[in-house]
């Protein structure tokens, strides 16, 4: 993935972090050490994978987020009601990443439709304790100023789909 695309310099030191993990295969968590990126944590959420039923849930969440969110939502799954309207579109992005096994980038609005006018950039990385099987989304966010494209919907979208290093 081209870094230019990403408008935060938080989001292009977390894609370059993690691209230096990856050794020809996906990273695991246990190959991200919290103490490597302490400038980052705030911006940083994980997602666990469940597979069977596949479903995403909210392992740990930054504090920064927690802020603009207003919520913390640590332990709660996309596809509960108390996260709101916008959980199964970000779990459909979310299951095509662990499908295509690449980062995916993307503009858009708050997921709760009240904060709609809050804009993020999020950055989704995937995560392999085996290095093939996806099971944690290691995942970025960063606000981005409200422009005329972004209050028009028109939200930029990009696949990494190069293999890992």
């Amino acid at each position: 993935m081209d870094t230019n695309v990403f408008r935060s310099d938080r989001l292009r030191q977390l894609y370059g972090y993690w691209r230096s993990r990856a050794a020809g295969r996906l990273p695991a968590r246990a190959q991200i050490d919290p103490k490597d990126i302490p400038q980052l944590l705030p911006y940083l959420f994980m997602i666990d994978v469940e597979h069977d039923p596949r479903r995403f849930r909210f392992r740990l969440i930054g504090t920064q987020i927690c802020t603009w969110a207003g919520r913390d939502v640590t332990g709660v799954y996309l596809d509960d009601p108390g996260y709101g309207p916008r959980g199964a579109i970000i779990s459909s992005q979310y299951a095509e990443v662990v499908d295509r096994g690449v980062p995916y980038y993307a503009e858009q609005p708050a997921a709760r439709p009240e904060r709609d006018y809050i804009f993020y950039e999020r950055l989704v990385l995937p995560l392999a304790a085996d290095g093939r099987t996806i099971d944690i989304l290691l995942c970025g966010v960063d606000v981005l100023a409200p422009t005329p494209e972004l209050r028009a919907g028109r939200y930029r979208r990009f696949w990494d789909d190069k293999p890992t290093p």
